[in-house]
């Protein structure tokens, strides 16, 4: 069983190269700074680029797709079927803490739009050559940019909406609108 000091990482998050010289110490124990960080899930790099974490997700949703590569493959099973699979097994993965990590580069977020891809291709059985629009739209598929902006808009609706004062202290500013649109791709 890892201690506490085993589990705990100090991140000093700051786009800048700044070295913090002063050590921390938890229970008279020094603490070592990483780069970055896992918390519920989520890597945390100290810059908050998101990168690793993205990176890490698409792998992980793709080795469950290839898992269920037989599944999405079977003739028994309806689209309809193998499409809410899709959405519970593996866009589950995709999505998970979008709020955190909405502002990520689209270059990482695409990495996760290729999953997406992959997944309707083995759903509908199209080959490499049929256009990723058509692909979603046979399935009624959204594009995942959209679900991640609906997922967030949700997100923090309900923190607005909150009658939590603690929430509202966070600030006013309007994460959604800051959300960017990725190119379809052909």
């Amino acid at each position: 069983m890892p201690t506490i000091i085993e589990k705990t990482a100090v991140v000093h998050f700051s786009k800048r190269h700044t070295r913090l010289v002063q050590p921390l110490t938890l229970f008279g124990m020094q603490l070592q700074f990483s780069s970055q960080a896992r918390y519920l899930g989520v890597d945390l790099d100290r810059t908050l680029l998101f990168q690793s974490h993205l990176k890490t997700t698409a792998r992980k949703a793709l080795n469950r797709l290839l898992a269920l590569y037989p599944l999405f493959r079977s003739r028994e099973i309806t689209i309809e079927a193998k499409i809410n699979i899709y959405k519970m097994m593996i866009r589950s993965i995709l999505t998970y803490a979008a709020p955190a990590w909405q502002h990520a580069a689209m270059t990482h977020h695409l990495q996760l739009q290729r999953v997406q891809n992959r997944a309707a291709r083995m759903i509908t059985g199209h080959s490499r050559d049929t256009r990723i629009a058509q692909l979603h739209e046979d399935l009624s598929l959204p594009m995942l940019t959209d679900v991640i902006k609906l997922q967030c808009q949700l997100f923090w609706n309900r923190i607005i909406h909150s009658p939590n004062p603690s929430l509202h202290s966070i600030g006013t500013a309007n994460p959604i609108r800051h959300i960017h649109r990725m190119p379809h791709p052909s």
